[in-house]
C-alpha cells in the first residue's frame, strides 16, 4: 500500500523531512562506529556516502538520493527470522547517505514502489566476518557505579565513542576489568531479506522539501512599531470592550 494513502500529506512532508534532517545531521557528525545491530538500519564501517546524487525520472525506480520506506523481513541460513520491520513500520533511509548496509541498498537502487524482492547477502555484504581484534578489556570504572549491580556477562549494553552510539556485549567481568565483544552479532551471517518498496520520494522532490523548510526557519515575524518606537501587539489592538464585560 502507498503510505501516501494513509498519512496526511502535511504530515508526510513532515516525515520526509524529519529523516532527511536526522541523515544529514548524522552524517555532520561523522557517525561512523563499527556497526553491531540487528536490523540493516545502521551501516557497517565500510558502508561509505555516495558523492553523487541523482533523482529518479519517472519508471527508472530507486535512484541515490531518493528516500525509500522498506517493508522487510529478515532470516538467518536456517531459516529464522532476526528481524522485520511489521513490529515498528516501514524503515525510512536516504539512499547513498550510507545509513544502510551496502549489501541491503545496493539490492533496493532500481526498484519501483510496490515491488516485492528476496535476495541473500554474504557476510561480506552486511555485516563483515567476525574480527577478534573487536573484543576489548576495559577497567571496570568504565561502567558508571549504578549499573554495575544491574549488569552481567551475556549482557548487551549501548557503549558511546564520542560520535555515536552502538551496542556492545559483556563477555567477560571481574572486580577490575569489563571485556566487551563490539562485533554485531550477525558478523559472519548469511542473511536473506524479503522487502517491499512501499514508497519512493525522488531525490528532488526530498530537496524541495527541506529547502522550503530551511526558508520557512529563516522568516522572522515583522511587528508593526508605531511613531513612539513602542511595537503594536494584536493585545493593544483590542477595542475597549467596558467594565463590565468580564
Amino acid at each position: 500500500m502507498d503510505r501516501s494513502q494513509i498519512i496526511p500529506r502535511r504530515h508526510r512532508y513532515l516525515t520526509v523531512v524529519c529523516v532527511v534532517l536526522l541523515a544529514l545531521a548524522l552524517l555532520a557528525a561523522g557517525c561512523t562506529s563499527k556497526d553491531a545491530t540487528k536490523s540493516p538500519a545502521t551501516a557497517s564501517q565500510s558502508a561509505q556516502p555516495s558523492q553523487a546524487v541523482q533523482s529518479a525520472a519517472p519508471g527508472e525506480g530507486v535512484q541515490n538520493g531518493d528516500l525509500v520506506e522498506i517493508e522487510y523481513t529478515g532470516t538467518l541460513a536456517n531459516g529464522s527470522v532476526f528481524d522485520s520491520s511489521k513490529d515498528r513500520g516501514p524503515f525510512q533511509f536516504i539512499i547513498g547517505e550510507g545509513t544502510a548496509i551496502v549489501g541491503f541498498e545496493n539490492q533496493i537502487k532500481g526498484m519501483k514502489t510496490g515491488q516485492n524482492k528476496k535476495f541473500t547477502l554474504s557476510p561480506e555484504e552486511a555485516y563483515g566476518q567476525y574480527d577478534p581484534s573487536l573484543i576489548k578489556s576495559m577497567p571496570i570504572d568504565f561502567i558508571p557505579k549504578e549499573e554495575k549491580g544491574n549488569i552481567t556477562i551475556g549482557d548487551t549494553v549501548t557503549l558511546f565513542n564520542g560520535q555515536a552510539y552502538f551496542p556492545a556485549k559483556i563477555i567477560a567481568m571481574n572486580s577490575t576489568n569489563v571485556t566487551f565483544d563490539l562485533n554485531s552479532q550477525l558478523a559472519g551471517q548469511t542473511l536473506t531479506f524479503d522487502i517491499t518498496l512501499v514508497n519512493l520520494t525522488p531525490a528532488k522532490e526530498v530537496e524541495e522539501m527541506v529547502k522550503n523548510l530551511q526558508q520557512q526557519q529563516n522568516q522572522t515575524v515583522q511587528v508593526p512599531v508605531d511613531a513612539s518606537g513602542k511595537s503594536q501587539s494584536s493585545s493593544s489592538q483590542q477595542p475597549a470592550t467596558g467594565k463590565n464585560s468580564l
